[in-house]
């Protein structure tokens, strides 16, 4: 049953790198939303996503088990992967509200607290 999870592996990764693809025009729907929001709703997908592929994953290996008691079913599989397709999703959207609230925070460049003496001056 290594295939599987390898398959797996290759369905999660493709996913991610497809969804990463995708960031500007995920960015444009979230730049709008208020940070309160933003805040709110990354860490709710943060923690989410975790709920979602830990019991997803537990349930797909004690729900549906295969004839040997130690590996899952082609269901199990498929719902292993999909707990894990989903958790992709929620943690970029996740990751992408949170650095997109944080990006707001100081929207001006600061200048350094710490300037250069000009050249010439004796100190």
């Amino acid at each position: 049953m290594l295939g599987l999870g390898l398959i797996s592996f290759a369905i999660w990764v493709a996913w991610g790198v497809w969804y990463s693809r995708r960031s500007l025009q995920i960015k444009a729907k979230i730049d709008p939303m208020p940070k309160g929001a933003k805040v709110a709703f990354g860490v709710l997908f943060m923690i989410g996503a975790l709920m979602i592929l830990f019991g997803g994953v537990f349930f797909a290996a004690t729900r549906f088990q295969s004839t040997d008691p130690k590996t899952m079913s082609i269901i199990g599989w498929a719902l292993a992967t999909f707990a894990g397709l989903v958790f992709i999703h929620l943690q970029m959207l996740a990751v992408m509200m949170l650095v997109s609230a944080s990006l707001s925070e100081t929207p001006l460049p600061l200048e350094p607290s710490d300037k250069p003496e000009p050249p010439g001056n004796p100190s």
